[in-house]
């Protein structure tokens, strides 16, 4: 970007202040994402059983669609012989 003649009068460029809002907007979002992340944290401690019982049926379903896929592709070879 070039500076503009009102930059040569200004005792900080333009561009910085879109940095100086930019930064701002990056702080208040970064704390935000710090509170969800203790949100987070705060129910997974609180339902840590529930999520594992949750994660063990999820990987169940997984396996059992694995087995289903293998076995479909076995009913699909053609032999000649």
């Amino acid at each position: 970007m070039e500076p503009s003649i009102i930059d040569y009068y200004n005792y900080y460029p333009k561009i910085i202040e879109v940095i100086d809002k930019l930064n701002e907007e990056t702080q208040s979002l970064q704390i935000e994402n710090d509170k969800i992340k203790q949100e987070i944290l705060y129910i997974s401690d609180k339902y840590s059983r529930e999520l594992k019982e949750y994660k063990k049926m999820n990987e169940l379903k997984l396996i059992l669609l694995e087995i289903k896929n293998k076995k479909k592709k076995k009913k699909r070879q053609f032999h000649c012989f």
